[in-house]
């Protein structure tokens, strides 16, 4: 139901108001009365009626000042205003001031009622509207990430129908693309170093990573411009900055702090690529493919050192029962990557490489030393004589001991 405040500073005129219409039947609710405006003001913060009926000249506040401190607190509420014909002037003051309706007493419950009906449409249609917009702003917020990533897909991809489609797409994003006044620049963001597993963490802790991934950088993006940046799987982002052209080292200095942000705020190590200025949107795909470049390179080194890491753990290791666990934790990055550049870079796998050192290992042992077959396989970190043995075998086609004696010969 509809709230409704009566306001009048003589009592006959507010119960003549409260007992003519049967409210509820009609649709409304009473919830209170007040004798003049401040009152009236005072009940309105508190009750948030939708329809103030109201008298024009009362003590302490007057309808018109009423009115004018109403719309600082609840601008929403309609008031109807009702008067004697010597107070007929104030209509013009009233009208400025956007009142609903202005009636002259005394009212008849018929035209009361009609005015009130009319409102109560109004006021539905209102809401029905707002609620509307409300749902849509709710879709968008949800759809947000899908938004941004479409947009990248179009820009990169020159797939947008028109300068307009372009520009709608950006307004929502609120992305400043007035090709007069910003230059553009393509943004990528990837990770070298993953301590932890990230197969490990749910569907629900990935998306809030991402999300903290992608505030984090687009703060900074917004400090020198606009931007925006999306998720594209595999701890791989994308987005765009527009900025006005200045400084000139602007992007190193870009490219610093959010580095500097995700490193701060994520377990890992960030790896930043921005491309060149572009003067055109048409031109964004240059930029991009020379932020893959940055890109690429910068995880080339970061590979190199993480192999080297990793094979001197392993050559100074031998003798321990270490495992692809082990060596992921010494070069700070989860197994599955270092199992993946491990076969890229050295053409075979973990465990491959680790019984080849061993072999070649125990191999010298056996020809430079004394020691018992038994003893070298426990001295290159095979506690288990029987497997290291088999190994062995397959490697140099004799077995350990029968090693010896070829070696000799």
């Amino acid at each position: 139901m509809l709230k409704i405040l009566i306001v009048d500073d003589e009592s006959t005129a507010r119960k003549g108001m409260r007992t003519c219409i049967d409210w509820e039947k009609h649709g409304f609710t009473l919830v209170g009365e007040a004798d003049n405006g401040a009152a009236a003001l005072e009940m309105a913060a508190k009750l948030k009626p939708h329809i103030i009926l109201s008298d024009i000249c009362m003590p302490v506040m007057n309808g018109i000042q009423l009115v004018e401190n109403l719309r600082q607190i609840l601008p929403e509420c309609r008031l109807i205003i009702m008067s004697g014909y010597d107070e007929f002037s104030y209509a013009k003051s009233l009208m400025e001031l956007h009142v609903a309706y202005y009636l002259l007493k005394p009212v008849a419950e018929e035209e009361l009622l009609e005015v009130l009906n009319k409102l109560s449409v109004e006021i539905a249609e209102e809401n029905q509207q707002k609620a509307g917009l409300e749902t849509s702003q709710q879709l968008i917020h949800e759809s947000f990430p899908q938004i941004k990533s479409k947009f990248m897909k179009n820009i990169l991809h020159g797939s947008f129908k028109s300068h307009a489609e372009r520009q709608q797409w950006a307004n929502v994003l609120n992305l400043k693309i007035d090709t007069n006044e910003y230059q553009f620049a393509s943004v990528i963001i990837t990770f070298n170093h993953n301590p932890s597993d990230s197969a490990s963490l749910s569907m629900e802790e990935k998306e809030t990573n991402n999300s903290e991934i992608v505030n984090n950088a687009e703060s900074v993006l917004h400090r020198f411009g606009s931007g925006i940046l999306c998720y594209y799987g595999f701890d791989y982002f994308t987005g765009l900055l527009s900025i006005k052209p200045g400084e000139p080292n602007a992007i190193d200095v870009l490219k610093r702090e959010i580095g500097a942000a995700l490193k701060n705020s994520q377990a890992k190590k960030p790896v930043v690529g921005i491309g060149c200025l572009v003067e055109d949107l048409s031109d964004i795909h240059l930029s991009y493919h020379q932020a893959i470049t940055q890109v690429n390179e910068q995880q080339h080194k970061g590979r190199s050192a993480i192999m080297q890491i990793a094979l001197t753990y392993i050559e100074d290791h031998l003798t321990s029962e270490i495992n692809l666990a082990a060596v992921a934790r010494e070069a700070y990055v989860t197994p599955n990557y270092l199992s993946r550049i491990f076969k890229e870079e050295m053409d075979t796998n973990f465990v491959d490489w680790l019984n080849h050192l061993r072999i070649e290992k125990a191999k010298e042992l056996l020809k430079t030393t004394n020691l018992k077959a038994y003893e070298v396989a426990d001295q290159v970190g095979y506690k288990n004589y029987k497997y290291f043995s088999t190994l062995f075998k397959k490697a140099t086609g004799v077995s350990p001991k029968n090693y010896i004696c070829w070696s000799i010969e």
